[in-house]
């Protein structure tokens, strides 16, 4: 999504549609190119103090080539509005050196204060309802973002729904599966791409092969890599292929769904949208304290690796090796 950040009021105005919610005591970065243009949000809880860690995992999730400019925002709810303002400025020194600070702006008690307008005090700052109408919040709604009123409703959108479609579900997964075990795979690969790229409305069989392809790494695996492809070409089909598999995951008892929230996470992530990633990891291992991806993803994330690492890192794996059929050599 091309989404031009300009000023101040369109930086604050975008946060909670790039966060997935309105960010409270926190510093985002939105990481910006040479037209303005967004290339990385990202966010991250304020610190209790001064802590180094704090600082190392942020400057740890800078993308590299490292972006040219960036927007540092600092909110405080709970934390006062100088110690939020102090930790901003801190990141912002640390950056100073590879990267232009195209503003840095405080948030507090309903204003916006902007340094560079030299409103050094938030109470010379302007009234956050200003910006309701903001032209980039059509913008972000036109690209298909939104966002939740807090993180506990993020929380509340993975918890199962216990409808008919889900008790569904629960015989389908009951099921056995006829054919040979590798057809399988390959059977639940090719249709779960498809249900995850598709645009038909999902039905219990749709929701329980798609289950259990997650479940199976050697299917989930080949399966990612595929999706994650084409969504380099179009950014389009990530954010659908996450919408996709919220209905799975809210409609999949057991065990299945702690596989279902792992492989959501992931996409999170890809998607650069970390907070949601780390809801769906919780999710997951709520589900299946035993899934093994869940903690991957709550890790990178803690370490501040980029969205792309992922991609990254098996884009030079064989798929017949990502299938369990063959083994990468040196």
């Amino acid at each position: 999504m091309a989404l031009r950040i300009d000023s101040p009021e369109a930086a604050i105005a975008a946060a909670p549609f790039l966060i997935g919610f309105p960010p409270e005591d926190s510093v985002v970065l939105l990481l910006l190119d040479e037209q303005d243009t967004l290339q990385v949000s990202m966010r991250v809880d304020l610190p209790a103090g001064g802590d180094l860690a704090w600082l190392q995992s942020i400057l740890r999730g800078i993308p590299d080539p490292v972006p040219l400019s960036v927007v540092i925002l600092a909110y405080a709810d709970e934390f006062p509005a100088d110690f939020a303002q102090a930790a901003a400025m801190w990141v912002m020194h640390a950056l100073l050196p590879v990267m232009e600070i195209i503003d840095l702006v405080l948030i507090a008690d309903g204003r916006y204060a902007s340094s560079v307008r030299g409103e050094a005090d938030i109470d010379e700052g302007l009234p956050l309802a200003s910006l309701a109408d903001h032209a980039v919040v059509a913008a972000c709604v036109a690209a298909g973002l939104s966002y939740v009123s807090s993180r506990d409703d993020l929380v509340t959108s993975l918890e199962i729904i216990d409808d008919d479609v889900t008790a569904a579900v629960r015989k389908c997964l009951r099921r056995g599966l006829d054919g040979d075990y590798q057809v399988r795979r390959d059977v639940l690969e090719e249709r779960a791409l498809a249900l995850l790229t598709g645009r038909a409305d999902l039905d219990p069989d749709d929701v329980a092969c798609v289950a259990r392809a997650c479940r199976d790494v050697h299917v989930r695996d080949p399966l990612l890599a595929l999706l994650l492809d084409q969504c380099e070409e179009d950014s389009a089909v990530l954010a659908a292929a996450r919408t996709r598999l919220v209905y799975c995951l809210t409609h999949t008892p057991g065990r299945h769904a702690g596989s279902l929230a792992a492989t959501l996470a992931l996409l999170s992530w890809a998607d650069g949208d970390g907070a949601a990633a780390l809801v769906a990891v919780d999710r997951s291992l709520q589900a299946d304290p035993a899934n093994t991806l869940a903690p991957l993803v709550a890790h990178a994330l803690e370490n501040g690796l980029p969205p792309q690492t992922w991609s990254r890192l098996t884009e030079d794996i064989p798929l017949e090796v990502l299938r369990g059929r063959g083994r990468r050599s040196a």
